[in-house]
């Protein structure tokens, strides 16, 4: 049986300039690192995204203009593939945003 690959959270960094997501296998690299894949609910700009420094290859890094501390907010991630090929499941592509 395949493991379903999903986004499985997103944490801001202090200083709330960037943002860790976390997906339950590890990401291609040309999906997961284009900014138009990822969207925030309310509407933040997104710099770029890279893979993690720490070299895990399921997290990606956003960076972000920066959150406002007081509001929520929802990550939504689109065509991002795993390095396998497998597509993100769309009932598990959206998370808020631990802060």
């Amino acid at each position: 049986m395949v493991e379903p690959f999903d986004l499985v959270s997103a944490t801001a960094r202090p200083g709330l300039t960037e943002v860790v997501v976390a997906f339950s296998q590890p990401v291609e690299l040309v999906t997961g690192t284009t900014t138009e894949n990822y969207s925030f609910v309310p509407p933040v700009v997104i710099a770029r995204a890279v893979r993690d420094k720490k070299g895990d290859p399921s997290r990606m890094v956003l960076t972000v203009s920066s959150l406002d501390p007081q509001l929520p907010y929802v990550l939504t991630v689109r065509n991002v593939l795993s390095s396998s090929g497998q597509a993100l499941d769309p009932e598990r592509s959206s998370t808020a945003v631990k802060k």
